[in-house]
């Protein structure tokens, strides 16, 4: 039964999201190919054969046929589970909510699989309805308990958090502890504060635990802090991935002190990790910290500091660190030139440019980029020399930050560049797109006619994130073009000038004609 089901949910699917291919030449009006009309599909309804009943299920769904709903309300008591299913599915997506009750009722057939009827009540979207789910919570099934969750979350029914917190009590399964700590902390059930504490208790470096310390930073639990602080400098990587999405979640300046100490951390992930939420966590009290830091003798913990100082803004530290960027034996001059372009003083520029003419480091990297970051006009000239470099990475960053000059002389640079190496042409034509102007379009309409994908294709979508009205009329002549990868790029592209949510070219060629 399980196979069939498989089979059937294929076939569903197949027929709503995919079908036949979409037709590239302009049909005749009013006329829309391969779709049957809702008469041709009732008959289907009452074939014998469940495969055919099901099928017609979803060729109503598809083609949003509604008058059929009370005929689909049917099929929830047909005799064949696939089609009770199927039709569980069809009204969900209808959010036909007189076929509630019934549907909810399909939870206790022991022939069509739960996760459909959770699938049904997801899309119904009544958040009654959630309440009927929770007791799924505690199924011996990985898989349904996961989907539930999400069906849950969606609902977004808060009323249930109490009533989810008693079931976690209960529960004796340290396998579906991980699935409570999901709900509680997506519904930010605050009552859970205690239940999920005692969970940090009994695991280690476990799913489940990465799972509470999210939950955790849902319900904004302070008790937790010291708890998430210590996680960020413990090895269980993904611990401190989700103990870093909660500590800056919650932005509590009281886990600063806690966290000021992992700025000296030997592990450099643990130091930027902790840079990361530091710099979301804005106290006076850490520029003191960053001060003490980069005073000391330990090069190997500027980074991190100066990475806290540039995006908290820490002005009175840019002489200090312009001393250490200038210094060739510190390591990770990269982020600490970035950290320049992040304070936005243009006192900074000569040592930037400076840095950006070395030979060799990382430092002429965070460089080019903080320079791009200041965008003062004045730095073209170098920009461009370290554009025309050989080194790839150096030339790549180059290139993107002479776009934030928005300088129309730059155009000739960034055709050079893209002529040049092709690999060059996603970071040139990115760059072209933030130059205003007729002759910054007209060059990237230009690229849009290549017959390279690695050049058309960000052509046509940076033309699409300009959002200019003079670009719509070439971009349907290309269109004409029938170039079906070309087209796909250029629908997106039009879409997004126009604001309209066409899918195919025939639509686009369509609207051409009528306007």
């Amino acid at each position: 039964m399980r196979v069939l089901w498989i089979f059937i949910m294929l076939s569903f699917l197949f027929k709503i999201f995919c079908g036949p291919p979409k037709p590239t030449e302009l049909p005749k009006p009013n006329i829309e190919k391969n779709k049957r009309n809702f008469s041709e599909i009732l008959k289907d309804l009452d074939s014998k054969d469940w495969n055919t009943r099901s099928l017609a299920l979803a060729e109503i769904t598809n083609g949003r046929y509604v008058e059929g709903v009370k005929e689909v309300r049917k099929f929830l008591k047909d005799p064949h589970p696939v089609v009770r299913g199927s039709a569980a599915l069809a009204l969900g997506e209808f959010q036909d909510k007189v076929s509630l009750p019934n549907i909810i009722q399909l939870l206790n057939d022991k022939d069509v699989p739960k996760d459909v009827i959770v699938d049904a009540l997801r899309r119904m979207k009544e958040p009654s309805s959630a309440i009927a789910l929770v007791p799924l919570l505690d199924s011996e099934n990985a898989s349904l308990r996961l989907v539930v969750v999400d069906a849950l979350f969606e609902l977004n029914n808060r009323s249930i958090g109490k009533d989810i917190l008693k079931l976690a009590e209960r529960n004796q399964d340290p396998e579906k502890d991980k699935t409570y700590a999901m709900i509680l902390g997506k519904l930010e059930v605050k009552e859970s504060e205690d239940y999920l504490l005692n969970l940090v208790q009994k695991e280690k470096n476990t799913p489940t635990l990465a799972a509470v310390f999210l939950a955790l930073g849902k319900i904004k639990s302070k008790k937790a802090i010291p708890l998430l602080a210590q996680a960020i400098g413990e090895e269980f990587e993904k611990g401190r991935e989700n103990a870093s999405i909660a500590l800056r979640e919650m932005k509590d300046p009281t886990s600063l002190p806690y966290l000021y100490p992992h700025l000296r951390s030997l592990n450099k992930e643990i130091r930027y990790t902790t840079a990361e939420i530091i710099s979301e966590i804005p106290s006076s009290n850490t520029i003191k910290v960053i001060l003490e830091i980069l005073n000391g003798t330990k090069k190997e913990f500027y980074g991190a500091s100066c990475f806290v100082a540039g995006r908290l803004k820490l002005q009175t530290l840019r002489t200090r660190i312009e001393e250490i960027l200038l210094d060739k034996s510190v390591p990770e001059r990269e982020v600490i030139a970035q950290s320049l372009g992040w304070l936005g003083d243009s006192r900074s520029i000569d040592t930037l440019v400076k840095v950006l003419d070395e030979k060799d480091g990382e430092g002429k990297y965070g460089a080019a980029w903080a320079l791009g970051f200041l965008e003062p006009t004045q730095v073209f000239l170098p920009l461009k020399k370290a554009s025309q470099s050989k080194d790839f990475r150096l030339a790549s960053i180059a290139i993107e930050s002479i776009g934030h000059l928005k300088l129309e002389e730059s155009i000739e640079v960034l055709e050079e560049a893209i002529d040049r190496d092709k690999n060059l042409a996603i970071f040139g034509l990115s760059s072209l797109g933030n130059i205003p102007g007729a002759k910054a379009r007209k060059t990237l309409l230009m690229y849009a006619k290549s017959k390279e994908p690695e050049i058309y294709r960000p052509a046509i979508e940076v033309l699409g994130r300009r959002k200019e009205q003079e670009s719509i009329k070439p971009l349907i002549a290309i269109l004409k073009e029938n170039n079906a990868d070309k087209n796909r790029i250029i629908v997106s592209a039009l879409n997004s000038i126009t604001g309209k949510k066409f899918t195919t070219t025939t639509e686009w060629l369509n609207w051409n004609e009528q306007n």
